[in-house]
This record gives C-alpha cells, sequence and structure tokens, in this order.
C-alpha cells in the first residue's frame, strides 16, 4: 500500500522505493597485455627490463620515487634493457612501460636496497 502526493513541481510516492542510478565518470589507464621480466627485485644498483614481446615503436620507462617525482624518463633500447639506480637511496620506487602515445602498459614496485 502506498500513497501518491501531486504537487505543482512534480509527485511523491509514499511507501515505494525509488529506483536511482550512480554513474562514476573517470579515466581508466589502459594496460596492455605484454610480458615484461624486470630483475632482480629487490635489487642494490642494476636493474635489468626483458621484454619478450616485440614493437613497431620503441616503448619507453618512467621511474618514480614514493611522493610521484619522476626520476627517470628515457627509451627501452631493444627486447633487453638496464637501469642503474646506484645513485638512488635505499627505498621504494615505481617503474612504467609505456608506449610512444604515453600509455601505460606495465607498472612495478622495485625495492632498492642500501
Amino acid at each position: 500500500f502506498y500513497e501518491i502526493y501531486t504537487y505543482d513541481k512534480g509527485t511523491m510516492t509514499l511507501g515505494v522505493q525509488q529506483v536511482y542510478e550512480i554513474t562514476t565518470v573517470s579515466v581508466k589507464d589502459i594496460e596492455l597485455d605484454i610480458s615484461v621480466k624486470l630483475f632482480p627485485n629487490p635489487t642494490s644498483n642494476q636493474l635489468t627490463i626483458y621484454i619478450h614481446d616485440s614493437f613497431e615503436n620503441p616503448l619507453m620507462y618512467k621511474l618514480y620515487d614514493v611522493h610521484g617525482k619522476i626520476l627517470e624518463n628515457s627509451q627501452l633500447l631493444g627486447q633487453q634493457s638496464k637501469i642503474s639506480l646506484g645513485a638512488y637511496s635505499g627505498g621504494m620506487y615505481f617503474l612504467q612501460i609505456i608506449d610512444p602515445k604515453q600509455r601505460k602498459l606495465k607498472s612495478f614496485r622495485i625495492i632498492k636496497n642500501h
């Protein structure tokens, strides 16, 4: 049993659950399915990135600190690249592999030993 009240600005129904929809609008990062190995992790100095797949255009990487500051932004050379972390202090870092259109392909958390 429910009651309907009509006003000049609309109607109100008592006793019936009104349906509503919540829509979230956002931009989602696209992660393509590529096979990447990153080793050794944890590391004390040098990090190796090995990409199993081949791409027409060269891929890039971005290295971030825990505050989101970009420490390095460079091109990956071939299927295997080495990154020196010797200049950075021990802690946690983040590495993103990106394509030439700046789309994120893979993300990694890296632990740098002292």
